[in-house]
């Protein structure tokens, strides 16, 4: 059983300076001022996060033969969550960030689902099977409750002539934020439902030629429903009812894997997925949109694992390639003069690339872990001829990361330091790269002493330089910066 209670102080993220933004202030465009990353630029008091969990878990297993075993497994779970987050959103006039601008979340959602597996090994010698047949039930069932934020404001300063509030708070001046709210989130029937259950059937089997040979295949059948209300629109909001969604759909995968010696292993992968329309709780307006196929994901993978010095180190190699369908949509004008958008199951979207790693011991006292990862996406096809050939979000073509670590003393001391690379970042919207993120490293050290038996003091440094970098960003006027560096001690006693 689980049960977690959260209330926190959300920050959606810092204000980026826009184009329009930064003409009309004379700031520099992109992220604002680092100077200023630690300054608040939403409502004091108002803003908010409660989020309250439970969750149980049951696990039976049940021997029937020295073959056999069954597994069941169920869950309950139930997430309630509310909160409120200042957007820092420019003004019309585009000096001042308005304060009412704000994301209001009110949500509820609960699961139900159960598993029973019939797990079985057969053979001996030069040739195994091992079997999992399974089933599985899924009810989930989710309300994202329309609210109104009725907040009155006070303390801010005002804007533009076109601006008759004084709701808003000034980016050249962020000390000066005072602006306040009184009031808070009223439900106003205006709910988004949805009510998904999953009836799957499956089977895993391993097997196993010999010391040199092995074959992995996996196989499942879904059968997914969905019915629900979605409401939308900002200024007028209409509710569209007795909406559904229904797909049945087969996945599978296949590996083979070969062991030319006992410390090698050479193996080739292909598995697909797929996810139909109303996955994600949420079902659209469209019905011919909830009617898609659903998307696909196919990965096929070849790869190959080493185990040198007495198996003290693991090295790995794997070159990689996906690709996923992707909805598209347009909108044609009929001789009438209507509009109507209609969705498609025709974009595609590929990533490729190769990851190296290295993970063990070099020596009795020191330890390596590392890896590297080059990747390379785009827009493969589209309805929008010039969406081809751009990167996906959030996607650096370099990645690496090194871990070394020291124990000493009889193993009671122990000292780490390591580094992550990323090559830079470039955020896609509507085919513009809105903003791209150079390069960056971060470093990270520990120390550990075990002082007793009870008894063990640890340090922990993370961006050990302090390194100031975005990782996400909004085109909506607003970025994250990545976390600033964080030291972390702890004392640990065993009675």
């Amino acid at each position: 059983a689980m049960v977690m209670k959260q209330d926190n102080v959300p920050v959606l993220g810092l204000p980026f300076v826009t184009e329009n933004a930064a003409a009309a202030t004379g700031m520099t465009e992109g992220p604002i001022s680092s100077s200023d990353w630690d300054e608040y630029y939403s409502v004091k008091g108002r803003d908010y996060e409660e989020v309250d969990t439970k969750m149980l878990t049951l696990t039976v297993n049940h021997e029937l033969n020295e073959f056999t075993t069954l597994r069941s497994q169920t869950r309950f779970g139930k997430n309630e969550k509310e909160s409120v987050l200042g957007r820092p959103w420019w003004g019309d006039s585009n000096t001042k960030l308005n304060a009412e601008r704000l994301q209001a979340i009110d949500e509820s959602n609960k699961l139900f689902v159960t598993q029973l597996d019939a797990i079985i090994a057969l053979g001996a010698d030069d040739f195994t099977q091992d079997i999992v047949i399974g089933a599985e039930y899924a009810k989930e069932e989710s309300t994202d409750y329309g609210v109104t934020a009725n907040y009155t404001y006070t303390g801010g300063v005002a804007g533009s002539d076109a601006e008759d509030t004084t709701t808003y708070i000034d980016p050249t001046d962020p000390s000066s934020n005072n602006v306040r709210a009184t009031g808070g989130l009223v439900r106003n029937g205006n709910d988004t439902t949805g009510d998904a259950r999953t009836l799957a059937v499956y089977a895993f089997d391993t097997l196993k030629f010999g010391n040199s040979f092995q074959l992995d295949v996996n196989a499942r059948y879904d059968r997914f429903k969905m019915s629900g209300e979605t409401c939308s629109g900002r200024t007028t909001v209409t509710c569209y009812p007795g909406l559904d969604a229904s797909n049945n759909f087969f996945s599978y995968g296949i590996a083979a894997s070969w062991l030319p010696t006992e410390s090698g292993s050479v193996y080739l992968s292909y598995a697909n997925s797929k996810q139909p329309p109303g996955t994600e709780l949420s079902l659209s307006s469209n019905e011919d949109r909830n009617k898609l196929e659903p998307q696909q994901t196919k990965t096929l993978e070849l790869g190959s694992k080493w185990e040198l010095f007495n198996e003290r180190l693991l090295l790995t190699a794997a070159a990689f390639r996906t690709i996923k369908s992707t909805e598209d949509s347009e909108r044609i004008t009929d001789e009438s003069g209507t509009t109507t958008r209609y969705y498609y199951v025709t974009g595609e979207q590929q990533s490729k690339g190769y990851e190296l790693g290295v993970v063990g011991n070099i020596t009795e006292n020191l330890a390596i872990n590392a890896s590297y990862t080059s990747l390379d996406t785009e827009v493969t096809e589209d309805l929008t001829e010039e969406s081809e050939g751009l990167g996906l979000q959030s996607s650096p073509d370099d990645t690496a990361s090194l871990w070394i670590s020291y124990t000493g003393m009889d193993d009671r001391l122990k000292l780490g330091a390591g580094a992550n690379y990323n090559s830079g970042e470039t955020y896609w919207r509507r085919n513009t790269a809105y903003f791209t993120v150079d390069a960056y490293t971060l470093w990270s050290a520990m120390a550990a002493y075990q002082a007793t038996d009870a008894l063990k003091l640890q340090v922990n440094i993370d961006n050990l330089t302090d390194k100031e970098y975005v990782t996400d960003y909004s085109a909506k006027g607003h970025f994250k910066p990545g976390a600033p560096r964080t030291i972390k001690g702890s004392l640990t006693y065993n009675f």
